[in-house]
């Protein structure tokens, strides 16, 4: 669905009805890929409070056959779970049309499943501001509030940046790749509450630090980024480049080695053992490594250095 397709609506006065959750109930990993569904998945659940609920309405046998068929139309709606096509929202008498099913059925439906408790549709009265579309997208699932040209609806533009950005750094591009095919990956980072912040950082490490030390990680595509994430978090902690992330207790116990290794070879010959002393309160909390404390590692390595 290309993004002009709210604003060719010529039918704006009617409320908008949406499925709730439409992408987690009715969705699979084989149609979440798929621009237009030829089926759609729906629970078998009979013995749920909610159907019962509605059985016990004025005309409550049709009822659930009325919603089974209004699930039919949504998933061939231009997107999958929100009540409309390229005309406007649609009522109860296009839903007729479409299923052969008495407009009056979809009224009582429609009123039925969109109000406490049920609530298995939203309705939304004003169908074309940019706040109301942005809750509808929230309602049925999806990841970003509205699709924009060449993106994909399910990807949301962050990741599309990020992914530009990941691979305007690299040296030799591949000629297959793009920010279309590598920016899902990177959703799925998102998705696992990875900040965007930290993506970036580590793409402008991977480019810089990184490159520095002849390339030594080498990541050349958004899938790449996404199955080695685990293993750049660490490395660039341990060098100090990546803040937001918690560094080992190895790394942590290393750079408080070398600072105090630094720190007594900057005093006199004279003052280092105490100065040594001083700093085992200072460093108590860091990790033992070896069952020795940093400072007792430190000691050792400059007596081995003639240091003290």
């Amino acid at each position: 669905m290309d993004e002009t397709f709210w604003t060719r609506w010529t039918l704006t006065d009617r409320p908008l009805y949406a499925v709730v959750d439409w992408w987690k109930l009715f969705e699979t990993a084989q149609t979440r890929n798929v621009k237009k569904a030829t089926w759609f998945a729906c629970p078998n659940k009979l013995e749920g409070k909610g159907r019962r609920i509605l059985l016990r309405r004025e005309n409550g046998e049709q009822l659930p056959c009325a919603f089974i068929h209004t699930l039919e139309i949504a998933s061939l709606c231009p997107v999958r779970g929100i009540l409309a096509d390229k005309h406007g929202p649609l009522d109860a008498y296009d839903l007729a049309d479409k299923s052969h099913v008495s407009p009056a059925t979809f009224e009582d439906m429609l009123s039925a499943v969109s109000h406490v408790p049920l609530t298995w549709l939203r309705r939304f009265e004003t169908a074309c501001t940019d706040s109301t579309l942005s809750a509808v997208y929230e309602c049925i699932g999806y990841i970003e509030k509205a699709p924009k040209s060449g993106v994909n609806s399910r990807t949301s533009v962050e990741a599309y940046t990020l992914a530009k950005r990941l691979l305007d750094s690299l040296d030799r591009k591949p000629i297959t790749s793009t920010s279309k095919t590598w920016a899902p990956w990177i959703q799925r980072l998102l998705n696992k509450d990875v900040k965007p912040e930290e993506i970036a950082r580590a793409i402008d490490w991977l480019a810089g630090p990184n490159k520095t030390n002849n390339a030594s990680f080498a990541v050349q595509c958004g899938r790449s980024l996404f199955e080695k994430w685990d293993r750049i978090i660490p490395i660039m902690a341990r060098g100090g480049a990546h803040p937001l992330a918690k560094p080992s207790p190895r790394a942590t116990f290393e750079r408080y080695l070398n600072e105090i290794i630094l720190e007594t070879k900057k005093r006199p010959r004279d003052e280092r053992e105490s100065y040594l002393s001083s700093c085992e309160d200072k460093y108590r909390d860091v990790p033992r490594i070896g069952g020795r404390t940093v400072v007792q590692r430190a000691r050792v390595v400059l007596q081995q250095s003639e240091a003290i």
